[in-house]
């Protein structure tokens, strides 16, 4: 197994038998093999998904980190936004917040389960106002995104 940041890569080499997997998180993984076997395959399909899931999910500098950082840059640049692209970065930044909680779910305290979940449903308020309050919402996913970064 092969981790290439957001690709993985399997190969397998037996006698008369050749196998490679290439898995994308979020999208179809690729398998290229011989005829025949197709239940083994479909074993290493499934494998080589769960470690590309694994691998994004864990990584402490990966995807995580990263998706968090793009997260403090659109808080960054949403008080300068104009309405229109306020409202687009805000649900870009909720639907963000949605996925890294989920993924950090298995993670986190009660406590901060409970607590993740109230700030999320107070951004998701926040997006459905006609005139979103920029600094209640900034306040509040800078207060999701220290909790998410402390997992």
């Amino acid at each position: 197994m092969i981790n290439l940041g957001r690709f993985a890569i399997a190969a397998s080499n037996q006698p008369a038998r050749v196998a490679v997997a290439l898995a994308v998180p979020g999208a179809a993984s690729i398998v290229f093999a011989p005829k025949g076997n197709k239940e083994r395959l479909m074993r290493k399909q499934a494998l080589v998904r769960k470690l590309a899931a694994a691998a994004q999910v864990t990584s402490a500098k990966g995807p995580r980190a990263w998706r968090l950082d793009i997260v403090k840059d659109l808080l960054a640049d949403l008080r300068t936004a104009t309405v229109g692209g306020q409202r687009f970065t805000i649900e870009k930044i909720v639907k963000m917040m949605e996925e890294e909680m989920a993924a950090a779910r298995p993670a986190l305290s009660e406590l901060q389960r409970r607590g993740l979940a109230r700030a999320l449903a107070d951004l998701r308020a926040e997006q459905k106002r006609p005139a979103p309050r920029v600094g209640a919402f900034v306040v509040r996913a800078e207060t999701m995104l220290w909790t998410l970064a402390s997992v």
